[in-house]
């Protein structure tokens, strides 16, 4: 069983460590794309406002550097942030690294402890790849990354789920709703945050077993059985 997660453009680049890195060849290839663009270039391709501009660059110029960060203290967006995964224990440390998996527009399908640097890169640009789109250069290599048949926990958004191909494992999608009235209403922010927070518990419970993540009750969310289907579990919580 795997847990998928998308990346955030939130990161944390303040306590590096003196490790290198190591791309994949396609990951070495967007990185040699970046680097032989100017700025005016860089801007359009990642559209990118000015001051966005100098983070990218900012970013761009640790890439020479020997220093990296893992995967999982880079990132710190919303759902990243309802990840608790210091003073981990031993059992609870081989489970996040052994299901785990986070979708990079740039590095592909990172582990926990995988070394990363900071960038700036997803679905939606018209950055081309050699003459490609990120979506076509990156294909379905992503699925090399798993097990065919094997459970993939869907926590990510649908622009990098969207990258692997369902049909080809017991795909099960979480849904995340608050009730306003007789509406179901789906916030980003409230999404992207109980999505970290579904990751969280599966990590502290070590959990395989299907039914006990029909268990997970954080901040008032509950599992809804009329919601869901063999693969959909909706847990949906009243608006305060």
């Amino acid at each position: 069983m795997k847990i998928i997660m998308a990346p955030s453009k939130e990161m944390d680049w303040s306590h590096p460590e003196e490790i290198d890195w190591h791309l994949s060849k396609k990951s070495q290839i967007i990185q040699e794309t970046l680097l032989e663009m100017n700025k005016d270039e860089l801007q359009k391709s990642l559209k990118l406002k000015d001051k966005q501009l100098l983070e990218v660059l900012t970013y761009r110029d640790t890439w020479a550097l020997p220093f990296s960060s893992r995967a999982r203290d880079l990132y710190k967006g919303v759902a990243f942030r309802s990840l608790h995964l210091t003073n981990l224990s031993e059992e609870e440390e081989g489970y996040l690294n052994d299901h785990l998996r986070i979708l990079s527009a740039f590095y592909g399908v990172l582990q926990p402890n995988d070394r990363v640097k900071p960038y700036r890169l997803d679905f939606i640009l018209p950055l081309k790849i050699q003459g490609k789109s990120l979506k076509t250069f990156w294909g379905k290599s992503w699925d090399q990354s798993f097990e065919e048949g094997e459970w993939l926990i869907n926590l990510a958004s649908k622009e990098f789920a969207s990258r692997l191909t369902a049909s080809r494992y017991h795909w099960l999608d979480i849904d995340f709703a608050e009730r306003v009235g007789d509406r179901l209403i789906r916030p980003s922010s409230l999404v992207k945050k109980a999505r970290g927070m579904m990751a969280n518990y599966l990590i502290h419970h070590q959990l395989t077993d299907l039914e006990r993540i029909k268990q997970f009750k954080e901040e008032g969310y509950h599992f809804v059985e009329e919601e869901s289907n063999d693969q959909l579990l909706t847990f949906i919580r009243e608006k305060e």
